[in-house]
Formats: structure tokens, C-alpha cells, sequence
């Protein structure tokens, strides 16, 4: 039997994938299951046409093909 830490994690991990299977599965789910997902760290500049990161202080041109 896992530990408390892990039967936990296993918990929010069930809980996560069932929230995610939850979206359609199109392009429009996909694109909703990336700002779920990764929402707070990235966002697409549609004036730029560039993808921003957030840096913990401010959207930055993401330079590194990060998104």
C-alpha cells in the first residue's frame, strides 16, 4: 500500500484527467485544454502573432519556443 502522499497525488491526478476529458475533443477542446492547462504561463499576443510567457513579473516574447 502507497503512502498518504501518494495515494493523494493519485487522487488529484484521477481528478485532473476527468476534468480534461471533460472538453470536447476538436480543435476548439484542444485549445481549451491548453488554457487550462497552461493558461497562467502562456498566453498568444494576437496583435504580435507571438506567443508571451509570463516571467512572474510581466508577459515576455517567448524567445525560446518554449510555448
Amino acid at each position: 500500500m502507497g503512502s498518504v502522499s501518494e495515494t493523494l497525488e493519485a487522487i488529484v491526478n484521477r481528478a485532473r484527467l476527468q476534468k480534461l476529458l471533460a472538453f470536447p475533443l476538436t480543435d476548439a477542446g484542444n485549445a481549451e485544454v491548453f488554457a487550462e492547462e497552461h493558461g497562467t504561463r502562456f498566453r498568444y499576443d494576437h496583435t504580435r502573432q507571438k506567443w508571451r510567457v509570463w516571467n512572474g513579473r510581466y508577459w515576455a516574447a517567448d524567445e525560446t519556443g518554449e510555448s
